[in-house]
C-alpha cells in the first residue's frame, strides 16, 4: 500500500554530526542502530531523534542562539530552537556526548565535573525520569547551541510508513569528551574518516542523508576547514 502525504505526516527531528581531529585527519562518530524492524534497522547514522515537546522548554539554559535566530535559521515561524536542543539531547542520551558551555560560553571539557556529574544521570534524562534542564540548572552549564550549524534538511519520501522531517547540524567536540552509545537504541559507534565510511565495506550500512552528508564532508582534509564551510552554509535546500 503506498501512503500519501496526508496519510503519514511528517514528525519533527534533529541529527547532529559530531566531528573530531583524528590522527589521520577530521572524523566523525556513527552509531548503528538496534534491530527494530523498521527503516532504520542496522544501518549507520548519527546521533539523533525527534524533538520531544519538552524540548522547548530548554530554550532558556541555551547559550550563542535564541529562538529568534534559530527559527530564522530553519525557515519557521518559532520554536527553530527546539531542534537545536532535540539534536543537542539525543547526542547525549544515545552518544554520551553532551555539548555543553558554562555561562560565559567557555566550552567544557570532558573532564569537568558538571559533566561527570551529568554524564551519571544519563539514562534517566533519556527514560524521562529526570529533566535535562533541571540538571543543567543544578550543575550551572548551559547547552551550547550557538555551536551547532546547520547543513542540510531532509524530509523522509511519502512511500514510507514513518516520516520525518529532519533538520542536520554540524558540531566538534573535545578530544577529551568519550563517546559510549547506549546499548538500545544503538549497539555500537565508531569514529571514522567520511572517505572511509564511504568505501565499499561499509556503504551498503548507508541511508541516502547521510551518505550524502558523508560525500559533503569527505574532500576536506583538516577540521578547521569543515567547520569554516559549515559555517558558510546560507541555504539549505530540501532535496
Amino acid at each position: 500500500m503506498i501512503h500519501d502525504l496526508q496519510e503519514v505526516p511528517t514528525r519533527r527531528a534533529a541529527t547532529l554530526v559530531v566531528m573530531r581531529q583524528g590522527a589521520l585527519g577530521p572524523e566523525l562518530l556513527l552509531l548503528r542502530r538496534a534491530d527494530k524492524g523498521d527503516q532504520n534497522s542496522d544501518a549507520w547514522v548519527f546521533p539523533g531523534g525527534l524533538v520531544d515537546p519538552g524540548d522547548a522548554h530548554c530554550q532558556e539554559i541555551c547559550h550563542g542562539m535564541d529562538d529568534a535566530q534559530a527559527s530564522a535559521q530553519l525557515n519557521l515561524p518559532s520554536g527553530g530552537l527546539d531542534h537545536h536542543v532535540a539534536a543537542i539531547r539525543e547526542c547525549f542520551e544515545e552518544a554520551g556526548l553532551l555539548l555543553a558551555c558554562d555561562n560565559s560560553g567557555q566550552m567544557l571539557s570532558g573532564s569537568h565535573p558538571a559533566l561527570q556529574a551529568l554524564a551519571e544521570q544519563r539514562r534517566q534524562v533519556a527514560s524521562g525520569d529526570v529533566a535535562l534542564r533541571s540538571l543543567c540548572n543544578e550543575y550551572g552549564v548551559k547547552l551550547a547551541a550557538g555551536r551547532l550549524h546547520y547543513i542540510a534538511h531532509w524530509i523522509t519520501p511519502p512511500v514510507r510508513p514513518k516520516r520525518f522531517d529532519t533538520r542536520f547540524f554540524l558540531t566538534c567536540v573535545a578530544d577529551d569528551q568519550q563517546a559510549e552509545h547506549d546499548a538500545v537504541e544503538t549497539v555500537h559507534h565508531q569514529w571514522i574518516r567520511p572517505a572511509d565510511m564511504l568505501s565499499r565495506e561499509h556503504a551498503g550500512r548507508l541511508m541516502l542523508p547521510q551518505r550524502s552528508v558523508l560525500e559533503a564532508l569527505a574532500g576536506f582534509n583538516s577540521l578547521p576547514a569543515i567547520l569554516n564551510w559549515a559555517a558558510k552554509v546560507q541555504v539549505v535546500a530540501r532535496p
